[in-house]
């Protein structure tokens, strides 16, 4: 059955990407995140700037936020506020596997982008 087929295809994906460092998986699930985490990412004030900060998020199987803390500062507290909150307020979607439980967020005016796992 075709079921199989791409249920095997999913375990195989899983076994190739070895918890990160890129790959299908990963890839698709970072998309799916800064997705989510844009909707509430709209620092206006800073349009302007290049600042970058980069925040340390831990989620749980179930893509609940359980941590969220600057990893590197912009130099401005109320941007990396915004971040945090942007963080929080995001529903995140659920992590395929646990090595998606812990990732790197980069948030510039123009956007955020996930980190490529490093684990």
């Amino acid at each position: 059955g075709s079921n199989a087929d791409s249920a095997s295809a999913l375990a195989q994906a899983r076994r190739r990407d070895g918890g990160g460092g890129g790959g299908g998986i990963y890839d698709l699930y970072a998309g799916m995140v800064q997705l989510a985490v844009m909707e509430h990412w709209h620092p206006r004030m800073y349009s302007g700037s290049n600042l970058m900060t980069s925040v340390c998020v831990k989620l749980d199987a179930n893509g609940k936020v359980l941590d969220a803390r600057v990893e590197r500062s912009s130099g401005q507290k109320n941007y990396d506020a915004l971040a945090i909150n942007a963080v929080m307020s995001a529903k995140m979607p659920k992590p395929p596997t646990p090595a998606q439980q812990n990732l790197l967020l980069h948030f510039r005016p123009k956007g955020a982008k996930v980190a490529p796992s490093n684990k």
